[in-house]
């Protein structure tokens, strides 16, 4: 079965279709100084990418503390993260090689193409929009009340073009 069979592909954003490690290892590194604590190497910043920003802070804090923050340091922590990779989004992130292309072969197939991700929609549409990404849809972490692995955003993506699960995939 090949992608082109799917009325409906959905892709992740952040390690399907942008590498977007590095902003996202710099943004939490800087917060991580401003607050006081170590730094974490780029190599378990890509571990943890892909289930939001409070993962990612969190996890780091995990290790460089061994033990989890409390509330108030991962409140602080997150705070400081979102500031600085707003600052930074999409400047030293690269579309992975094949990605305009492969978006553009499905589009001239008649799929619809979408982008759902736990990265909260506007940093999300800013860092589409850099890269040149054309979908028909973006779903970001905060478009729906439940974010990924809950079905929900998935299921708010078909429902918005009448697709059936059968019909639809998920990359990433």
């Amino acid at each position: 079965m090949k992608l082109s069979d799917f009325q409906l592909v959905m892709f992740d954003l952040d390690g399907t279709l942008v590498d977007s490690a590095l902003d996202l290892h710099i943004a939490l590194n800087l917060s991580l100084e401003e607050a006081g604590y170590p730094l974490v190497s780029l190599d378990d910043c890509r571990l943890w990418v892909g289930n939001g920003a409070e993962v990612l802070v969190n996890r780091a804090l995990q290790q460089t503390l061994d033990v989890s923050g409390s509330h108030f340091d991962l409140h602080r922590v997150l705070e400081l993260f979102y500031k600085h990779y707003s600052e930074i989004n999409g400047q030293h992130s690269e579309l992975y090689e094949g990605t305009l292309a492969l978006l553009a072969q499905l589009k001239e197939a008649g799929c619809f193409v979408a982008i759902v991700t736990n990265k909260p929609e506007a940093p999300a549409r800013v860092l589409i929009d850099q890269k040149g990404l054309v979908v028909d849809m973006l779903v970001g972490g905060d478009t729906t009340q439940e974010r990924k692995p809950n079905p929900l955003p998935l299921q708010h993506c078909m429902a918005h073009f009448g697709v059936s699960e059968d019909a639809s995939v998920l990359v990433g």
